[in-house]
């Protein structure tokens, strides 16, 4: 693999072509988040999301649900560790569901929602993924009218991802509370294959996800980084999120 085979590199993430049908995707060190002015490389933190998202991929895949994994495992190449993917065209929307109250939900509706109030069902949101850069507001928020009219998606398009959405949010919900997980809201993105199929695609880890062990209350995500904990603490909540998954799989 040459570095002339990148097709796609940002902060957190590039992506190498193979051959026509298969990308590897190598998962970077790094975390943002543009709401608390922190931005660094934390190191380890790429390897712990990259074995998150294999497990949660491989877990869709056994609950029927398509994805772009292509290979179960870990794969190694030109000593970079990363996952063989399917190419795929990706739909440029993040699709987010939340099961409780936090984040930007209480920033914008103080008047109306409370910390840690819960959804049932959970609140679905579509955002726009355009950087901060471009219009100088992130990853601003769309409503279904726009999905449409814009012509992000077609009607019957936005209706397979929302039941796609649905899904995950309960899998992920089960699975999470099975390990000792509370999940609090998580985001997917999703993507054309070359059939036309609507897949999960990208990432599902620790940095896509809002989640707090039970028994302690505390951030085994990327909330961890948010509240400023040190990089020490932030690579250990990715690993205790890693290590409560495992142990549920083994119990």
């Amino acid at each position: 693999m040459r570095e002339n085979k990148i097709i796609a590199e940002g902060k957190s993430k590039k992506i190498y072509f193979i051959d026509d049908d298969t990308n590897f995707m190598v998962f970077k060190d790094h975390l943002r988040s543009i709401t608390y002015k922190r931005e660094e490389n934390i190191k380890g933190t790429g390897i712990e999301r990259l074995k998150a998202c294999i497990y949660i991929l491989n877990l869709l895949e056994q609950y029927g649900i398509k994805t772009e994994l292509k290979d179960r495992r870990l794969k190694t190449f030109d000593n970079e560790i990363g996952m063989v993917v399917k190419p795929v065209r990706a739909i440029p929307i993040e699709f987010i569901a939340r099961f409780y109250a936090a984040g930007s939900i209480l920033r914008l509706y103080p008047s109306i929602v409370k910390a840690n109030q819960k959804f049932d069902p959970p609140l679905f949101k579509y955002d726009l993924k355009q950087d901060i850069s471009i219009g100088g507001v992130d990853d601003p928020t769309l409503n279904e009218s726009y999905i449409v009219g814009l012509n992000l998606l077609t009607q019957n398009e936005l209706d397979e991802c929302k039941r796609l959405l649905g899904q995950v949010a309960y899998i992920l919900n089960k699975e999470l509370d099975q390990a000792g997980i509370r999940l609090i809201d998580f985001k997917i993105e999703l993507g054309f294959d070359k059939s036309g199929n609507i897949i999960v695609i990208d990432e599902i880890s620790q940095d896509c996800l809002r989640a707090n062990d039970m028994l302690t209350d505390t951030s085994v995500t990327k909330d961890a980084f948010r509240q400023m904990k040190s990089d020490d603490e932030v690579l250990e909540s990715y690993k205790r999120f890693n290590k409560m998954l495992i142990r549920k799989k083994n119990n």
